[in-house]
């Protein structure tokens, strides 16, 4: 894994607990989401605040397809989540490495 292969995008928080709906994926991306996830604003807001520097990294575990909406468990993105965790792990070494130089 190497910085050319991360892709940037706009990212849009919901509160969770529960997943989004294909509606409510239609409407954020009309807005301009690429990308949505539960955490990591509020995170990133509190972090702000207290006069910290922030690097935000997400991982897609799931596609909503508003138009083709295929159910999907909290274990389900678990699954792919812990699937891509050593790329991640490079991607934050080589990211810690950048910095240090």
């Amino acid at each position: 894994c190497t910085l050319t292969n991360v892709v940037t995008g706009v990212y849009a928080c919901i509160p969770g607990p529960s997943l989004e709906t294909p509606a409510e994926t239609r409407w954020l991306r009309n807005c301009g989401a690429d990308g949505v996830g539960m955490s990591s604003v509020p995170e990133t807001i509190v972090a702000l605040h207290g006069g910290m520097q922030v690097l935000g990294l997400s991982v897609v575990a799931n596609v909503n397809d508003p138009d083709n909406f295929q159910p999907i468990t909290l274990e389900d993105i678990i699954l792919t989540a812990s699937e891509v965790a050593p790329q991640l792990e490079r991607l934050v070494v080589e990211i810690l490495t950048r910095i240090s130089e």
